[in-house]
């Protein structure tokens, strides 16, 4: 099998069944491509001829990465763990024996503290959309669900109509790697929903989506972001505020006000409590702030 089919044959493998997302299957896409490239052009391999072990040399993937001199240290270590997965795949098909990129050292990487809003910031852009029209009451409900259940964008955007419990205040979230968890609501984003459902969602056409656009179709990601700009530009002006600025702030609002770190992981879907944890540095944060500005000895 020639290295161009191996990786067709791997990227299926993520999609169907890995279940990852159509995002991170493109990323690895185009980074893998750019990888094989290199190497074609190197003279290093022929994507196209049988798979052969003397492709591969540790000489060779160090010349990889040194041609990626320039680029952010997170951009290169998505392209050494897209080439370390795609590998190990190999190995474990039986195309190859042994992983070349086996021991080899992925750059460290700084995390930035994520961006949040204070409770007064995220209200008022909760508050800014119209009642008076179906996409401001959509609106409203869409902004209170992101900061009032922490979901990613394309989460929010897949949520159809069953996945919302009024009953039992809960929503159910088909999360990365398409893996379900249940995530409570309050009072404020379960009244807005219901809102909407009852006086916009038949006006605009909707079917079976929960938040749909104003032909009744599926709202998209981008359409989401879009809306969130416009209102924060209106109350937020200069801020820079996404959709996840919405999640950061649900996440360190729970943890300033007692939660704790595991139940924060699981209404986040955090596969790994290290993700989590980035949020207990905010915290941090704000205290040695507080202690700095009113301690008379800490400075």
């Amino acid at each position: 099998m020639s290295l161009n089919s191996c990786l067709d044959q791997f990227l299926q493998y993520l999609e169907g069944e890995r279940r990852y997302s159509p995002h991170t299957v493109a990323a690895y896409s185009l980074d893998l491509a750019q990888l094989l490239q290199f190497g074609e052009d190197a003279g290093y391999w022929d994507c196209e001829a049988q798979l052969a072990p003397e492709f591969f040399s540790r000489p060779r993937f160090r010349h990889w990465l040194a041609s990626m001199e320039g680029l952010e240290r997170t951009s290169i270590a998505r392209k050494l763990t897209a080439a370390r997965t795609f590998f190990r795949y190999l190995c474990r098909q039986g195309f190859l024996t042994t992983n070349p990129l086996r021991g080899m050292t992925t750059p460290k990487v700084g995390r930035s503290l994520p961006e949040y809003l204070s409770g007064e910031e995220a209200a008022g852009l909760i508050e800014a959309p119209s009642s008076a029209t179906p996409l401001g009451l959509r609106d409203r409900a869409i902004l209170e669900l992101l900061y009032g259940a922490g979901l990613r964008v394309g989460e929010l955007v897949s949520l159809k109509l069953a996945d919302f419990e009024a009953e039992t205040s809960m929503l159910r979230v088909q999360g990365k790697g398409r893996k379900e968890r249940i995530v409570p609501i309050g009072t404020y984003a379960k009244r807005a929903v219901g809102e909407y459902l009852e006086r916009a969602y038949d006006r605009l056409g909707g079917t079976e989506w929960l938040f749909v656009n104003c032909r009744g179709g599926k709202l998209s990601a981008r359409a989401v972001e879009q809306m969130v700009q416009k209102y924060a530009g209106l109350v937020l002006p200069g801020r820079k505020v996404t959709p996840h600025t919405l999640r950061h702030s649900f996440a360190t609002h729970l943890l300033e006000r007692g939660a704790d770190l595991r139940s924060v992981q699981e209404m986040l879907g955090h596969s790994s409590l290290s993700t989590t944890q980035i949020y207990t540095h905010v915290r941090t944060a704000k205290l040695l702030a507080v202690y700095n500005s009113a301690h008379p000895r800490a400075k």
